[in-house]
This record gives C-alpha cells, structure tokens and sequence, in this order.
C-alpha cells in the first residue's frame, strides 16, 4: 500500500510539471536591449572586469602604503611597501593601457547609431 501512494504521488508530480513552467516568467539575466549584438556585449563585460581589477590595484596601493606608513624602523617593511607600490601603479598603467586597446578595438568592432 506504501508503495501504491508514493507511485501515485510520483504520477500526479510528473502530470502535474508541463504545467508549472508556465507559472514561471523568464527574465533576460543580462538586460541586453533588443537587437544588441554580442560584441557590444562582450566590451560591457570587458569594462566591467577592468573595473573591478582597478579597484584591486587601487587597494593594493593604500595597503602598500599602510605597509610604508606604518613600518617604523623596519627597513624591510619600508621595502615591502615600496615594492607592493611600485607595483599597484604599473598594474594600474596595463589596467589603463589594456581599457585603451579595448576601447579602441570595440569602437572598430562595434559601430555607434
């Protein structure tokens, strides 16, 4: 008799999922305006990433500097917060650079209306 039930619980379940599909109103995940063609969906995207990895660089150089400031007397902090430094501003120059190149492309790629 257990078994009866769970098979008809399971029929009435399967019967019962074509159905519920149509409860459910599917949204675009990516907002895309109608007719916008992959490239210019491939710069949002590409902006987006470069903006987030500015915001890591321009982190890693106010903890490079916290390092620097709060070293005291230690020559090897002062050090490591020179190099964590030196190195957050070349990050942001391939940062700035490569937002250049890819502004640059997707111009050629994408033509404005």
């Amino acid at each position: 008799m257990k078994n009866f039930f769970k098979t008809t619980l399971l029929l009435l379940f399967l019967a019962a999922a074509p159905f519920s599909v149509y409860a459910v109103q599917l949204v675009d995940p990516l907002n895309l305006p109608p007719g916008e063609p992959i490239p210019a969906l491939a710069a949002r995207l590409i902006n987006a990433l470069l903006g987030l990895v500015g915001i890591a660089a321009l982190l890693s150089f106010i903890y490079g500097g916290i390092l620097w400031m709060t070293a005291g007397i230690s020559a090897d902090n002062v050090k490591k917060g020179k190099t964590v430094m030196i190195w957050a501003v070349a990050g942001l120059l391939v940062i700035f650079s490569s937002y250049a190149v890819v502004t640059y492309i997707f111009s050629i790629l994408v033509p404005t209306s």
